[in-house]
């Protein structure tokens, strides 16, 4: 008997309560599981020697592989395709000052710009045993900043080589020529093209065309 109640008894609570326990350890892990890969960013638990500890789907997927067969890969090897950490790696920074830091790369072999994160684990002593990497893909952001940027410096550069006509231009009322700044007359075609990057084609409008030869528009009408 183990506090009233019958040994056998006691014995099949302690399964079920262990079993119970089982199985809320199991649908946490499964739901953490679910959750690790349902994030679009690309995620890996990278440990101390550099070498990758978890990656999730998106991470594996980038690569080309499976979660499974990126286990134990050296992340510099996998990710960059060098024998060594990069100079900007921002996990050797970490293993270092133990904080969290950030950086932006551009991994051809990912095919992608990044915004990387590093933040450190630590274990129930405190000892330093990885980082968690979270890389955001920032790649399209990144296009569309550059396309405006690129928009921006053309308006730019046209609207230093627009040279606009502005204000009250004096004209006359007879032969339209225009006065300039130097108080000289010039024709509307000069002055146009001295204060703007304006350009002139002639040619004779139909009005123009019955004045000055009529006799090629004797049985047709005017032009109104």
């Amino acid at each position: 008997m183990w506090g009233g109640k019958p040994a056998a008894l006691c014995f099949l609570t302690d399964i079920t309560e262990r079993k119970q326990a089982e199985d809320t350890i199991e649908q946490t892990n499964e739901y953490w599981e679910r959750t690790f890969n349902a994030v679009p960013d690309l995620i890996a638990i990278v440990d101390n020697d550099y070498r990758i500890v978890r990656a999730n789907k998106a991470m594996a997927d980038r690569l080309g592989m499976s979660p499974e067969e990126c286990l134990g890969q050296l992340c510099y090897k996998l990710v960059h395709g060098s024998d060594q950490p990069p100079v900007f790696c921002p996990h050797t920074v970490s293993l270092h000052d133990f904080g969290e830091h950030f950086v932006e790369v551009c991994e051809k072999r990912l095919n992608g710009d990044f915004i990387v994160s590093v933040s450190p684990i630590f274990d129930k002593e405190e000892k330093l045993i990885g980082c968690v990497h979270i890389s955001r893909d920032i790649t399209e952001h990144k296009r569309e900043a550059e396309e405006k940027e690129r928009l921006i410096g053309e308006l730019q550069r046209a609207l230093v080589e627009v040279r606009k006509l502005s204000g009250f231009i004096p004209i006359c009322a007879s032969c339209k020529k225009i006065r300039n700044d130097k108080g000289f007359w010039q024709q509307v075609e000069e002055y146009v093209s001295d204060n703007s990057d304006a350009q002139f084609t002639h040619s004779i409008c139909p009005d123009c065309a019955h004045k000055l030869y009529p006799e090629l528009y004797e049985d047709q009408p005017k032009h109104k």
